[in-house]
Order: C-alpha cells, then sequence, then structure tokens
C-alpha cells in the first residue's frame, strides 16, 4: 500500500532521481522543477545529506553529470542559498565549475550551471580579509574570462554557439556577485575590444574574426541591458530610503499635532504652527529632490548608458 510519505527513500537514491530530472528537462520542465525543490527544501523534506552527496558528485564526476549535479544545488540554494553560500563550498564551485578542467575541456554546460549557481547568494561585501570575498573576487575573474570568450575555438564554430548561454548567465552572476559590477563589465568590454579590433596592441586591423565580433555584440549588448537594470535598481534604493526618512519625518510631525495641548496658549499655538508648517516645507522640499533624483538616473540610463556610452560608442558598427 505504501509509505504515503511517510518514509524518504535513501538518499542516493533521492539524488540520481534528481541528477535524471535535471539532467533531461527542458529549459521550461526546469523552471518548474526548480520550483519543486525549492519548496521540498523550505518543508525540509529533502535531507541536508543529499546535498553533500551531490556536492561529491559534482567534484568528482565528468561533464552532464557534473552541471546536471550543480543544476539541482542551484535549485535548492533558490531556498536555501547557505547551500552554496560559504566560502568552502564557494572554492568548491569555483574548482569543479569554473576550474582548469573545465576551461581546457570547454565545458559551457558546467560553467552555464555553475554561473545560475552563483546568482542565488548575496553580493560579496569589500572586505579582503573575508574568506569569502576572496574566493569571489577570484571567482569573478574566472567569470570575466568566460564572459570576453578567452576560452573559446575561433576555429569552431560550435564552440561559440554553446557559449552564448554561458556567457550570459556569467555576466548575469557578475552582476549579482560583484561588489563593483559596473567596473568589471567596463574591463570586460575593453579587453574584448582589444582582442576582436586590436585596439591598444598597437596593430591596427583592418578586418576581424567574425565570431569574435559575434561574442563583442552579444555580451556588450547584455551588459548593456545590465547596467540599465542596475542603474533602476541603484535608483529604487535611493527612493525608497528617501521614502522611509520623509515618512519618519512626517509620523514626527502627526505625532506632534496629537500631543497638543488642548488648553495651549495661542502664543503656543502659533509657535507650533509655524513648526510644523517648516517640517512641512522641508518635506516638499525633499519630494523635489526625489523627483530630481529620479530624472537623474533616467537621464544616466538613457544617455550615459546607451547614447553616449557603452552602446553609442559602437553604434557605427552595429549599423553599418
Amino acid at each position: 500500500s505504501g509509505t504515503e510519505g511517510k518514509e524518504l527513500l535513501p538518499h542516493t537514491e533521492i539524488a540520481d532521481n534528481l541528477l535524471f530530472l535535471a539532467g533531461q528537462a527542458t529549459v521550461s520542465e526546469k523552471a518548474s522543477i526548480e520550483e519543486a525543490i525549492a519548496r521540498l527544501v523550505k518543508e525540509n523534506r529533502i535531507p541536508s545529506e543529499v546535498f553533500m552527496l551531490l556536492w561529491s558528485i559534482a567534484s568528482g564526476a565528468p561533464g552532464e553529470t557534473r552541471a546536471a549535479a550543480i543544476l539541482v544545488l542551484s535549485m535548492g540554494a533558490t531556498a536555501d542559498p547557505t547551500i552554496i553560500d560559504s566560502a568552502t563550498r564557494l572554492r568548491l564551485l569555483l574548482d569543479v565549475g569554473l576550474g582548469d578542467a573545465v576551461e581546457e575541456n570547454r565545458d559551457w554546460t558546467t560553467i552555464r550551471s555553475a554561473a545560475a549557481a552563483l546568482q542565488r547568494i548575496q553580493r560579496a561585501k569589500h572586505d579582503p580579509s573575508s574568506a569569502r570575498y576572496l574566493v569571489l573576487e577570484h571567482i569573478t575573474e574566472r567569470l570575466c574570462s568566460v564572459a570576453q570568450g578567452d576560452w573559446c575555438n575561433d576555429a569552431n564554430t560550435q564552440d561559440t554557439c554553446a557559449w552564448f548561454s554561458a556567457a550570459e548567465q556569467s555576466i548575469d552572476a557578475i552582476f549579482a556577485i560583484c561588489p563593483w559590477p559596473e567596473r568589471a563589465a567596463a574591463d570586460i568590454i575593453r579587453v574584448m575590444e582589444s582582442t576582436t579590433f586590436g585596439v591598444g596592441l598597437g596593430e591596427a586591423q583592418s578586418s576581424c574574426h567574425s565570431l569574435r565580433l559575434s561574442r563583442f555584440f552579444f555580451t556588450m549588448g547584455h551588459i548593456a541591458l545590465k547596467l540599465l537594470v542596475y542603474a533602476e535598481n541603484l535608483g529604487g534604493s535611493v527612493r525608497r530610503a528617501n521614502a522611509a526618512k520623509t515618512l519618519a519625518k512626517q509620523e514626527s510631525v502627526d505625532n506632534a499635532k496629537s500631543q497638543k495641548k488642548s488648553g495651549a496658549s495661542r502664543d503656543e499655538s502659533g509657535e507650533e504652527s509655524e513648526e510644523d508648517d517648516a517640517i512641512e516645507a522641508e518635506l516638499g522640499l525633499a519630494q523635489e529632490a526625489e523627483a530630481e533624483n529620479e530624472k537623474r538616473v533616467l537621464e544616466i540610463s538613457e544617455q550615459e548608458i546607451v547614447c553616449n556610452g557603452l552602446i553609442g560608442a559602437f553604434a557605427p558598427l552595429l549599423v553599418r
């Protein structure tokens, strides 16, 4: 009659089932599987030993099995980031997902899974004394190499075709974990400009490799998109901080009004009224400043990134 869900399968069997599901699933199916795994993790239905087994598999298995194990770990980290977010586990992820063996074999599937997993953790805080920060700094360097196409084989079109999704996830990961993603993005563009067009190498190139050009345009476009989102998020943080400050002041005014004594003298009432007017005027100025900040963020997004900056600099190449 079965156990009616009261007994769990052996840990190894659970891990094997999860690997099979992740390894055989389509893109749309993976989204559903991720939701299911996240819910099971929240409900403590998947033992921690299963994730330890998956880490073991990821560190020892080849190719597709390794990529599937990292992908399942990433899905679990959606609900519990500690599955990945520790200095030791991040170091392991660096070795198995972005290490030398993966680079030599150009295992883009594993790289894509590792980059997706990194998007489940919190952004690194600048702290050279932190082991976690140092590991994430090294991880960011490897992600930049992937995004730059440093590991690609220019003689193999299929290699670049497989690189696109790995590069997309790598750029997403950089913007998720790097303290200053805009700096990393600028370095990526400069390096790719140099390797694609020979800029800064002392050699003027009249032509460039078509695969390098396609990688350059893809990376530049995705970075521009992420910069727009990043700028909007920063603007949102400023707006929320200003709104909280304004709300606190407004609550102070409301509390002061409610605490007025009914028997206060006319002079006292006049002084309180003047004070209230001054605070309300300050609130009005704060709202004007907030509106100006929003306008400034919009200008940065539309002009500095799109027109005068990243895309604008290479627009002539795109239209020719």
